[in-house]
C-alpha cells in the first residue's frame, strides 16, 4: 500500500476549559492540529498509510 503524505505547517490549537466570554477565559487545552494535521488523522482513520 503507498503511503499519503500532508505538508504544512505544525499548529497548535487553543480550546477553552470553560465556557465564558473569550476575553475572561482563564485556561486553555493546547493541542497539536491545523489543516494538515486534521487531514492526516482523518486519513489515518479510514485505514489509508499517512506520513
Amino acid at each position: 500500500m503507498k503511503y499519503i503524505g500532508s505538508i504544512g505547517e505544525v499548529l497548535i490549537d487553543f480550546i477553552a476549559q470553560e465556557r465564558q466570554q473569550k476575553d475572561s477565559v482563564a485556561t486553555f487545552l493546547k493541542l497539536p492540529g491545523g489543516a494538515p494535521a486534521n487531514f492526516a488523522v482523518g486519513i489515518a482513520r479510514l485505514g489509508a498509510k499517512v506520513r
